[in-house]
């Protein structure tokens, strides 16, 4: 996974590097009413959710292999992450 546009600084990880569907994002703290969305390369919305107080985000990506999206937004923080799935 490739992040970009990362404001939630260097302590955010995300792995495995290329998935299988099964992938976590480590927040590096905890926030408070997180929202994610993962979109396919057309732009096209997969899915969305959000989530109270997290700092792990556990996700299943059930899509067919392929390179996606994923936004992760917090208050003023935003990244986006390149998603490899094979």
């Amino acid at each position: 996974m490739e992040i970009s546009n990362n404001d939630f600084g260097s302590s955010l990880l995300s792995y495995p590097n290329h998935t299988t569907g099964h992938s976590s994002i480590d927040l590096g703290a905890t926030y408070n009413d997180i929202s994610i969305s993962l979109t396919d390369l057309s732009g096209r919305l997969v899915f969305e959710k959000s989530f109270t107080e997290s700092s792990i985000i556990n996700l299943t990506i059930e899509e067919v292999a392929g390179v996606y999206l994923l936004q992760i937004v917090s208050d003023d923080k935003k990244a986006v992450i390149r998603v490899e799935k094979f």
